[in-house]
């Protein structure tokens, strides 16, 4: 497990008076913690080779007549499921090496290959270190119950990850709801039995978090709001998740996960799922084949430490595990 800060700084791009909006651009710096990790970002691994899946399941859905060919081309380059003595450093964010035989391909790949890819390199965090996102949200002098709402994000009132076909508009339009805050501002007056809304641009939509405890975080007192096990159910156990379970074609399991979700739709088709750390409050049958897995919810808990009066955030912590499917 490997841990890092984020950084935001935010510029402020304009107000407008008369909608009671603020608009900025916020960028996101992400800065190592060792502290906070099981090792260093030297520290070589064994993993899976993403890209090779990655294109190997873009390819299946689409070009499933011709999909092995190119799958073939890429393993006699010596190409396979695993990636060996890879530096976690360029795992996250430097980028590993591309075998330049995987550019020919990219036009096969209706919506392009995926952002994690810059040049001929990989990397999970390659899109979001550095990245910079404009946000218009509610500056909350006309009513001061909306400060901090999102109004639009890079210029769309709504999110396009999660349109399936098979399901009515209304309950597309749910999941594409840009519901809350960024996260660091709220209504002030917070109160306990008032989940905070937030939307996560990494988690590609928003999720509610509920009141846990009161805490003393940075030597502030402050309440404390954790995500519910209900936010990665599958739709058998919280019907409000139907739209985050698109089925994903080819030849992967079409079922729904219990205890995460696939983020496909807005990583270009990559077969990218999120899960809490070690499957916690996940279907037990992800953690019992996977050799060190403890499922432990309160220790793999994501939070958010809110001041109850300013509603301001005080420190927030996000803990996740992104899995190849």
């Amino acid at each position: 497990m490997f841990g890092n800060r984020e950084k935001r700084q935010k510029k402020i791009l304009g107000r407008d008076e008369e909608e009671d909006s603020i608009t900025y651009n916020e960028t996101y710096h992400y800065i190592f913690r060792a502290d906070m990790s099981n090792g260093t970002l030297d520290d070589k691994v064994t993993i899976f080779n993403v890209p090779f899946i990655s294109i190997s399941t873009i390819l299946s859905r689409y070009v499933s007549l011709i999909s092995n060919i190119p799958m073939r081309i890429l393993e006699s380059q010596g190409e396979g499921i695993f990636s060996r003595d890879v530096k976690v450093g360029q795992m996250m964010f430097e980028g590993m090496d591309v075998n330049k035989a995987y550019q020919p391909l990219i036009h096969l790949a209706p919506l392009g290959f995926p952002p994690e890819f810059v040049g001929d390199t990989f990397a999970l965090f390659n899109r979001w270190n550095g990245s910079t996102h404009q946000w218009k949200i509610k500056a909350g002098v006309k009513d001061s119950s909306t400060i901090g709402n999102i109004m639009s994000f890079n210029g769309e009132t709504r999110l396009s990850y999660w349109n399936h076909n098979s399901l009515p508009r209304s309950e597309q339009e749910y999941c594409n709801r840009l519901n809350g805050s960024d996260g660091t501002l709220n209504p002030p007056m917070v109160t306990r039995d008032r989940p905070l809304y937030v939307f996560n641009p990494f988690l590609c939509r928003s999720v509610h978090l509920k009141y846990s405890h009161e805490v003393t975080s940075l030597g502030i007192n402050g309440y404390r709001f954790t995500f519910t096990k209900d936010v990665f159910s599958s739709p058998d156990k919280n019907p409000d998740n139907e739209c985050f379970c698109g089925k994903p074609g080819g030849s992967l399991n079409q079922e729904c996960i219990d205890g995460g979700y696939r983020l496909f739709s807005c990583h270009s088709d990559a077969p990218i799922v999120i899960t809490k750390p070690h499957f916690a409050e996940a279907d037990p049958k992800y953690a019992k084949n996977v050799d060190g897995i403890v499922p432990d919810a309160e220790k793999y808990a994501s939070y958010a430490d809110v001041e109850p009066i300013s509603g301001m955030l005080i420190k927030a912590n996000l803990k996740v595990q992104v899995n190849i499917e």
